[in-house]
């Protein structure tokens, strides 16, 4: 797993590149509370380059986003590949968090109060 962290305007934009497997899940975690601690901004999940998401990852991503909703802020999701969809649906994330076909519509949505993200 590889995580880039960029920012556009007011959102963190997290690339999460590779397989998401279960030694990475602390370091996951981690990086999210520390993020959520940082700087009070909207956060785009970006898993467009993810190929492999564990399970336990998927709990580690609603609970450790859960700051940022707290704090006001919103929370979005880049279209992920087939596979990774699939487990995100069936683990109910996509009812959770909002998912946008690429980077200009998640930002697109957040920048637009009446959006409902």
């Amino acid at each position: 797993m590889k995580l880039i962290l960029k920012d556009k305007g007011t959102a963190h934009i997290l690339v999460v590149e590779g397989k998401v497997e279960a030694g990475d899940v602390e370091g996951f975690s981690l990086f999210l509370k520390g993020l959520a601690k940082r700087e009070a901004r909207d956060l785009v999940l970006d898993f467009s380059a993810t190929v492999m998401l564990v399970s336990a990852a998927i709990g580690t991503l609603l609970a450790d986003t859960e700051p940022f909703r707290a704090a006001g802020k919103r929370v979005v999701m880049l279209k992920p590949n087939d596979k990774v969809a699939a487990v995100l649906k069936r683990c109910g994330v996509y009812e959770a968090i909002p998912v946008y076909p690429d980077r200009d519509a998640a930002l697109a949505a957040l920048a637009d109060p009446l959006s409902g993200v």
